[in-house]
This record gives structure tokens, C-alpha cells and sequence, in this order.
């Protein structure tokens, strides 16, 4: 059986090893060149064997070199398209997800410092305890 990482009911027990293993996947993906446009947490998926994968992938561009900065933002905001898919991580293993991928894709510090400041814009946690409070 597959499981939809966003449909996970045991989301609130994620792992270190399942974000580090997405986001060295989303790293890999990107260093191969591939350009999943579909890419939120609806379409990424945990196999029984504890492996990611993607679902509906007709929308997918493949280049023979790695993706570059603008379009490794690109997949950031999709991938932030739904919050509450982020939220569920957590702020603590949101951001292990972005360090892992950034110390796996070595990319230049302007490019890194591009993407978070786009990820900060788009997934806020600090909101959501306002609300509570």
C-alpha cells in the first residue's frame, strides 16, 4: 500500500529520517534535472518499503542538466502551495527539510538565500500560534 504523504495520519509522528529522505529526494530530483510541476505533498508518496515517490506525473519536464535557481524556486512554491500540507511538519522539521536540501544541493549561497527568503514569505508558523493564542 501507498500512502499520500499529506493524507498520512501519522503525520504528527514523521520521522527525522522520512523529512531528510524527501528532502534528499527533492535534491536529487533537482540535481538529475527534473522539473515536477505538480510537486505538493498530495503527490508525493511513501511506499511500504519506506521510499519516496511521486503520483501524476504527466507533468514533469526533464533537462539534461540540473535545474537552475529560478526553477528550484519554482518547485519551493509549488511545493508550498497548500500550508497546511507544510504546517503539519512542523516548524522544527520544516526546517530540517530545508537544511537537508540545501546541504544536499550545494547551491550558492544567493540561490539558498533566495529560497528561504520565498519559503518565509510563503509558509508562516508563527501565525498560527497567534491565532491560538
Amino acid at each position: 500500500m501507498v500512502i499520500s504523504i499529506s493524507n498520512n495520519s501519522r503525520i504528527n509522528e514523521i520521522s527525522i529520517y522520512l523529512v531528510e529522505t524527501l528532502a534528499i529526494f527533492l535534491s536529487k530530483l533537482h540535481k538529475e534535472g527534473i522539473h515536477f510541476h505538480s510537486i505538493h505533498m498530495g503527490n508525493v508518496v511513501l511506499t511500504p518499503r519506506g521510499e519516496i515517490g511521486l503520483i501524476d506525473i504527466s507533468d514533469l519536464s526533464i533537462y539534461p542538466w540540473p535545474l537552475f535557481c529560478h526553477t528550484k524556486l519554482r518547485s519551493f512554491r509549488r511545493l508550498c502551495k497548500y500550508p497546511e500540507d507544510i504546517k503539519q511538519f512542523g516548524s522544527e522539521y520544516w526546517q530540517l527539510f530545508q537544511a537537508k536540501y540545501f546541504a544536499e544541493s550545494q547551491l550558492n549561497s544567493l540561490c539558498e538565500k533566495e529560497i528561504k527568503r520565498t519559503n518565509s514569505q510563503l509558509i508562516n508558523f508563527r501565525d498560527d500560534k497567534n491565532m491560538k493564542n
